[in-house]
C-alpha cells in the first residue's frame, strides 16, 4: 500500500508500516485514516493513534512461538499492542489470513475468537472478524 493514496471517495487514506510512522504529520491533516501492519513499538502506536480512525489488525497466529515460525517474529507484542488499541477505544478490524495447514488449526482459531469474544465484553469496538483465503 503506497503512504497517503485515498482508499474510498470520501477521502479516506491509508497507510501502512513505517510510511505511517514517517509521515505522523500528514495524518494529522487528515480526517479519515486507517491504519495496518501492527508489529510496531508502542511508541509508534501511541504517536498515530490519535490520527487513526480505523486500525487493520492481522492475526496470524495467537501461540508466540508458532507465529515466529510462521512469519519470523513473536505475536506477543502485536496482541499487546491490540489489547492497548482496544484499552485506547479505537476501533479495530480483525484481519486473519488462513494459511492452510500453517494457521488454521480449530484450536488456534477458537483462542483468537476466545480472546476477541473477551475483549468484546470489555467493550472493545471490533469493526469485525475477517477470515482471509
Amino acid at each position: 500500500m503506497s503512504c497517503c493514496t485515498p482508499t474510498n471517495p470520501s477521502g479516506a487514506s491509508g497507510l501502512s508500516g513505517r510510511v505511517a510512522r514517517l509521515r505522523a504529520d500528514y495524518l494529522a491533516s487528515k480526517p479519515n485514516i486507517s491504519a495496518s501492519r501492527v508489529l510496531a513499538d508502542w511508541e509508534t502506536f501511541r504517536e498515530l493513534a490519535p490520527h487513526v480512525d480505523l486500525f487493520l489488525y492481522d492475526i496470524k497466529h495467537m501461540d508466540d512461538e508458532a507465529h515466529r515460525r510462521l512469519t519470523g517474529a513473536g505475536s506477543r507484542r502485536i496482541l499487546d499492542n491490540l489489547r492497548v488499541l482496544f484499552r485506547m477505544g479505537k476501533k479495530v478490524l480483525i484481519r486473519m489470513p488462513l494459511l492452510p495447514g500453517l494457521n488454521d488449526d480449530p484450536a488456534g482459531l477458537e483462542a483468537a475468537f476466545a480472546m476477541l469474544r473477551e475483549e468484546a465484553a470489555q467493550g472493545a469496538d471490533i469493526a469485525g472478524a475477517e477470515l482471509l483465503p
